[in-house]
């Protein structure tokens, strides 16, 4: 059970749930700064089971949700993993028919972090990130994930780069 980033081992103890990769109180003095609403304390929680872009979701004492994203840990290529290529695109896509989170933050500050981050807005769905997640969806639910994705591309396929910005 966790209760604001702390999870009760035991029934006896407190242990501090560690984040790997992020340096929450950093992190959470910069997402206070940038004005979204987050009241503190701020939970960190991994999204997925993924090993490129390490995604988590964060969460606020009241009720708040956003998600933020980084490169993976350890030595990367300059072009991989480029959350601010993301930021950047993302940020270009606001306001067009392409279905993307809205762009709140990114930071590149060595005091919060040792690799840059983005901060977005927080889209209620499932991470289908394994055949156990896959089979726990209805025909329906699979169905309507599979139509979503050639029309979310075709929608990508039909943006104006130039007038984008990209």
């Amino acid at each position: 059970m966790a209760i604001f980033g702390y999870r009760a081992c035991r029934a006896v103890s407190i242990v501090r749930v560690t984040v790997v990769g992020l340096n929450e109180d950093a992190v959470t003095g910069w997402i206070a700064e940038l004005g979204v609403g987050a009241v503190a304390p701020l939970t960190y929680e991994r999204i997925g089971n993924g090993q490129s872009n390490l995604t988590y979701s964060v969460s606020d004492s009241g009720g708040g949700r956003w998600v933020l994203r980084r490169p993976p840990l350890g030595h990367i290529l300059s072009s991989a993993h480029d959350v601010v290529r993301e930021h950047r695109i993302l940020s270009a896509l606001q306001g067009s028919s392409v279905p993307v989170p809205k762009i709140l933050g990114l930071t590149e500050d060595p005091e919060i972090t040792d690799a840059p981050l983005v901060l977005m807005s927080y889209v209620d769905g499932v991470v289908v990130d394994g055949v156990p997640t896959a089979e726990k969806l209805t025909p329906e639910q699979r169905r309507g994930i599979g139509l979503a994705l050639p029309n979310a591309l075709a929608r990508i396929h039909a943006v104006d780069l130039e007038d984008a910005g990209l």
